[in-house]
């Protein structure tokens, strides 16, 4: 896997470290909720008690916020590539690792509990799949995998990679079109289920994440949100899921189920 010091990567989240926690602010309302929504939906219906977690790519503790006001007697552990975020946190610095999630010298053999939220987008195709050969290592024989991809099969995603080439004519220069100043990926649930289960590590839960009207977030934030709950609620909406949410999450296990359609 490439090093990440110095990389584009380590380098924006480093920049972006003392506001990023802004983006939870009432001030950008869909952003705060996407990620609020995120974090319920990838512990929902957990036992956190006496467990070991792990979370890559913990930023500045969302996660960690999140868990530590409804449950205490669980042992965390963070990681990320930016030391920057990771001062921003509230968490413990005896519980803080900066680094690739496998180089890092870890106090226990395995996790009951790995989260990786918001994380994927950022790596590359090999970078993925190092993190899922260092998933399916640590992960704990009854324990859970938890993590979120953009979907590429979405309108917004689809949309965008058409629109991209046009975009790029009209200014000419490529770092006028994206506010990043790297590509991020995107998967289709076909191909993260061939690759996870390569490494016996399967499925036992998907779910869609903030359904909604292609880039109606950026237009209208307050009423997206609105929508959102609307598809999120109606039954009729199901088959379209895929089309119409940004973002999923998949829960997987070293022994969980080998079908090709997870849970809902």
């Amino acid at each position: 896997m490439p090093k990440y010091m110095g990389s584009p990567i380590k380098e924006f989240f480093n920049h972006l470290a003392p506001s990023y926690s802004k983006k939870y602010s009432e001030k950008y309302p869909f952003l705060q909720y996407f990620f609020t929504k995120r974090i319920q939906l990838a512990t929902n219906n957990l036992d956190f008690s006496q467990k070991n977690i792990l979370d890559i790519g913990a930023g500045t503790g969302a996660l960690y916020n999140y868990l530590i006001k409804k449950e205490s007697s669980f042992q965390y552990y963070a990681c990320d590539i930016s030391e920057a975020m990771l001062e921003e946190s509230k968490i413990p610095s005896h519980q803080r690792y900066v680094g690739e999630v496998q180089q890092i010298q870890w106090p226990v053999e395995s996790f009951d509990y790995i989260f990786a939220l918001g994380l994927t987008s950022y790596l590359s195709p090999s970078q993925l799949e190092e993190l899922i050969l260092f998933c399916s290592k640590k992960l704990s024989p009854q324990g859970q995998l938890i993590i979120s991809f953009t979907n590429k099969a979405s309108l917004e995603i689809s949309i965008r990679r058409w629109l991209h080439p046009i975009i790029n004519r009209v200014f000419k220069r490529k770092n006028k079109v994206s506010s990043l100043p790297f590509s991020t990926s995107a998967y289709r649930i076909e191909e993260i289920q061939q690759a996870f289960m390569a490494k016996n590590l399967y499925y036992c839960n998907k779910k869609w994440l903030l359904p909604s009207i292609p880039f109606l977030h950026h237009l209208l934030p307050v009423f997206s949100i609105r929508i959102s709950k609307f598809i999120d609620k109606k039954e009729y909406f199901r088959p379209y899921l895929a089309l119409l949410s940004h973002e999923y999450l998949l829960s997987f296990q070293i022994n969980g189920t080998k079908t090709k359609s997870p849970k809902n």
